[in-house]
């Protein structure tokens, strides 16, 4: 019995002098550096109002920095309001959208 306590002993004080392990440099970041969320669509207006020409949508994420989410639903809201407009790309499915400026009338 006297064996078992004084193996418990030493294992509690093992443990107490152990460094505690480091914390690896990898870690889950759910929100990347680029374009913070909510500007994204001032980032795709900007995009293709210096541009003048025809984009695919990832060549618009690749310019921005914005996820696919985020740049599909700024297209999506710059459409609706007016500001840019879209047609089947001929070379691809048409499916598959190409999105360029209007520019302003006034």
């Amino acid at each position: 019995m006297a064996d078992l306590q004084n193996w418990l002993l030493r294992d509690l004080i093992a443990l107490q002098t152990q460094t505690p392990p480091k914390k690896s440099s990898f870690s889950i970041n759910p929100r990347p550096p680029g374009v913070p969320q909510g500007e994204t669509t001032k980032a795709v207006l900007a995009f293709l109002q210096s541009s003048g020409t025809w984009h695919t949508c990832a060549q618009i994420i690749r310019a921005t920095g914005g996820t696919h989410a985020a740049v599909s639903l700024s297209l999506m809201r710059l459409q609706r309001w007016g500001s840019i407009e879209s047609q089947p790309d001929s070379s691809r499915n048409p499916r598959y959208l190409r999105y360029r400026y209007i520019p302003s009338k006034t």
